[in-house]
């Protein structure tokens, strides 16, 4: 079994090297999952504040969700294939109509795209939020 395994990752590796791309050719999507602090976001208090509900007397006051982390590793993953070579314009898209598309991460003829670039409340009228931003984190 495990040869077999060794086999197929070796393969997988000669496939992608005699299917290799220049950098500049590369382009390379970045889903950081969703951008919204929903109920399935999960809002976990760390070691130190030990709260599960950011609101909650004692919490991380800096709101520690999933969706933040995941967005952070996004942006990481960005700054990382940057040093590798792979072209990044961050002068593109800073005029974007809609305020919450804009960002160079955003835009289509870049060869680093990423599916959202902020994150935060979901803009619903129990949270009290503004039903304008609804594309800004989705």
């Amino acid at each position: 079994m495990r040869k077999l395994f060794f086999f197929a990752i070796i393969s997988l590796v000669a496939l992608g090297a005699s299917a290799a791309v220049s950098t500049s050719q590369a382009r390379i999507y970045i889903n950081p999952g969703h951008g919204s602090w929903t109920s399935n976001d999960r809002p976990n208090g760390t070691v130190k504040h030990g709260a599960n509900n950011p609101s909650a007397a004692g919490s991380d006051t800096a709101g520690f969700f999933e969706s933040n982390t995941n967005l952070l590793k996004g942006f990481a993953m960005l700054e990382k294939l940057t040093e590798y070579g792979v072209p990044f314009d961050r002068n593109k898209n800073q005029t974007n109509s809609n305020p919450a598309r804009r960002g160079a991460a955003l835009d289509l003829s870049q060869n680093i795209v990423m599916s959202h670039v902020k994150a935060g409340p979901y803009p619903t009228v129990l949270m009290g939020g503004d039903a304008n931003l609804a594309n800004a984190y989705n």
